[in-house]
């Protein structure tokens, strides 16, 4: 767990990293999890998942208010990466004109910590639904909701479909989300075995070592669960995408972290091919970790760019879908070539017939309607021939559909997106005055824990 100067922004952490002197004094338990370094400052050992266990604790209780259970063979989570977490669906959620007092989440995969939902509700006061597949993680995260005294805001629920979002939007009493937010195990069985090792109480452990590289430097020690999915995380997150596209209207903003860059090339790929989804995908940076998170939507009107205004993540890509692909699936009437009349003649360049004696140009007749198109575009006869019958195409629709045609949706659609572009840039001017006039939001660490 390092810290360091490329966190988000507002993550408190990066410009004030914890101070172990400070803490060891204050927290006993700590203290004798700490060494001091050769220059003479007192550290903590990052290699004893028991160390790195105490200090999520105390971060949690001390900067956030909050007291959980952990158990010794469960996942920590690092209290820095899932700040930066929070602190980019903050971002979208300011891009959007949205009031944290109206905001209400659902975090798919919770674990026994019930991290994500506690943070939310406890700093920024966010309601959640919280899912979770195994037993003993519910009854650890409602101990904590309860422990916490969040239960009017935190709902932890277990999916008894196999569905990762359906059935907890279905069960809700809200009418809608938010967001949507997911941390899902990154590997699959076979990966997860290769990179660890698991001791007799059935507890995961990031001893492996491959090719002479040595133990990672923070501990990590988990169930198998939490570390491994069926198909990893490439094959959950398109699950939700596969999910997403029958609740988007119920969940504006659907969010995931992915923790292999290869995975997010994976998962881009698909979402490509999907009509009418905007997506970005930007970076949370914590000490010698990375991390991606991916949020898409299927909403014209959400605001996606804005965050780069609020925060230092580093923006990879934004999808928006072109007019062109909003109408892909455009029937155009059928031409029938038995109902077409070629003639090729002499083509009308500079010099006139006299000149071009090639029978190159083409005139296409359509029968039925008496259509007329006159084509010489280029040298070549098969050409010209392509583009008239493309040409036909367009004004036999014309005469077809009139405003209902292809060239008039489109129209009609590219209007309707300048319009939808001028309002976003209307928001966003509004947002920039505000932050301008409103005071300056503090480290989130820096305020006073709700739960004291």
């Amino acid at each position: 767990m390092s810290f360091n100067k490329t966190m988000h922004d507002r993550n408190p952490y990066k410009k004030n990293p914890p101070n172990f002197t400070a803490l060891a004094r204050e927290y006993p338990e700590l203290r004798k999890h700490c060494f001091i370094t050769n220059r003479g400052t007192l550290n903590l050992n990052f290699a004893d998942s028991e160390a790195v266990r105490i200090l999520t604790l105390v971060l949690l209780r001390k900067d956030f208010g909050l007291t959980i259970e952990l158990p010794h063979n469960s996942l920590v989570p690092r209290v820095p990466q899932r700040l930066n977490y929070l602190l980019f669906l903050e971002d979208l959620l300011l891009a959007n004109g949205l009031k944290n007092s109206d905001v209400t989440g659902i975090d798919v995969g919770t674990g026994c910590s019930c991290i994500y939902p506690l943070m939310g509700a406890a700093k920024f006061r966010w309601k959640f639904v919280a899912t979770e597949i195994d037993e003993t993680s519910i009854k650890m995260a409602k101990s904590n909701v309860e422990k916490n005294g969040q239960t009017e805001n935190i709902t932890v629920m277990c999916p008894r479909e196999s569905t990762i979002l359906t059935e907890a939007v279905n069960a809700a009493l809200c009418e809608g989300f938010t967001f949507s937010m997911c941390n899902p195990p990154f590997y699959d069985f076979e990966e997860s075995s290769r990179k660890y090792s698991m001791d007799e109480n059935n507890a995961c452990e990031n001893t492996v070592t491959e090719g002479g590289r040595p133990a990672p430097r923070s501990a990590t020690v988990a169930r198998l669960n939490e570390l491994a999915t069926e198909g990893g995380e490439v094959a959950f997150v398109l699950r939700m995408i596969e999910e997403s596209m029958e609740l988007r209207t119920r969940i504006r903003l659907f969010t995931s972290m992915v923790g292999i860059k290869a995975s997010v090339q994976k998962i881009e790929r698909v979402l490509k091919t999907i009509g009418d989804v905007r997506y970005v995908v930007s970076t949370l940076d914590q000490g010698r970790t990375q991390r991606f998170v991916l949020a898409w939507t299927y909403d014209n009107d959400a605001i996606l760019m804005y965050m780069l205004l609020r925060s230092s993540a580093v923006l990879r890509q934004v999808r928006w879908i072109s007019t062109r692909q909003k109408l892909k699936n455009y029937v155009f009437p059928e031409i029938r070539k038995e109902d077409c009349e070629q003639k090729y003649v002499s083509g009308w360049g500079p010099g006139g017939q006299k000149v071009n004696t090639a029978q190159n140009a083409v005139m296409l007749r359509h029968l039925p309607t008496g259509i007329v198109v006159k084509v010489h575009e280029h040298r070549l006869l098969p050409k010209n021939i392509d583009i008239a019958f493309e040409r036909l195409k367009f004004a036999l629709d014309r005469h077809v559909n009139g405003e209902n045609c292809y060239e008039e949706q489109f129209k009609r659609l590219e209007k309707e997106r300048e319009a939808r572009t001028n309002r976003k840039r209307q928001k966003h001017r509004l947002r920039k005055q505000e932050q301008t006039t409103e005071p300056s939001n503090a480290g989130v660490l820096d305020e006073e824990p709700s739960g004291k």
